[in-house]
């Protein structure tokens, strides 16, 4: 019992407070609505990192899923600049 204790510590301090901590360091470099679209990478990460550690492998779905977000983030963060 006190390893999934040490787990769940883990978890809830220092990856929720580091994720906090870098999120509110992004707020700081960039608007906040630019900021919150980088949020969205998330999943895709999650994926990412799940093959290169774990040698889980992509399906199509995740593929397909992975490109829509990282496109609707490209857009999302290009807007044309006003003249």
């Amino acid at each position: 019992p006190l390893l999934p204790t040490l787990a769940v510590v883990y978890l809830g301090t220092c990856v929720t407070l580091g994720a906090y901590l870098l999120f509110n360091f992004g707020v700081s470099k960039i608007p906040a609505n630019q900021a919150t679209a980088y949020i969205n990478l998330i999943p895709v990460f999650t994926v990412i990192l799940g093959f290169l550690i774990l040698g889980e492998s992509f399906t199509a779905t995740q593929y397909v899923a992975s490109g829509l977000v990282l496109l609707g983030v490209f857009i999302s963060q290009n807007r044309p600049k006003p003249l």
